[in-house]
């Protein structure tokens, strides 16, 4: 398994340079999947890059149940039973492939005073 799974091609297409970072890691996401986006990518939610966020979760109230099952598209029949989740975000990792395996990583954490990088950001 381990040959068969080594023997597959990695990121045969070039993937984005990571760039110069936001300061908030929502920004930086959107930045990432508006580029993906414009470029015209099927799947821009997939191009190599990760994140991963880490936080307190609470349930939303009714209304924004109600308002969250109302955003989805047509068709859809109102469950019984829906609930929205919410998270407050608190570290935010985000994560670039790259093709030679040096892999780029920016880790964000949130005080009183906003977000700043935990460590190192991604190199560009």
């Amino acid at each position: 398994m381990r040959a068969f799974l080594r023997s597959l091609p990695v990121f045969e297409v070039d993937l984005p340079a990571p760039g110069r970072l936001s300061d908030d890691p929502e920004k930086q996401f959107l930045a990432w999947l508006d580029d993906a986006v414009a470029a015209g990518e099927p799947e821009p939610q997939s191009l190599g890059r990760q994140v991963r966020v880490r936080g307190v979760v609470t349930q939303g109230t009714r209304e924004q149940a109600r308002w969250d099952w109302s955003a989805r598209g047509p068709g859809d029949e109102v469950p019984a039973e829906w609930s929205v989740w919410c998270l407050r975000a608190s570290h935010v990792e985000l994560w670039q492939a790259s093709s030679d395996r040096q892999h780029h990583r920016a880790r964000y954490v949130r005080s009183d005073s906003g977000w700043s990088f935990a460590d190192r950001p991604l190199s560009s």
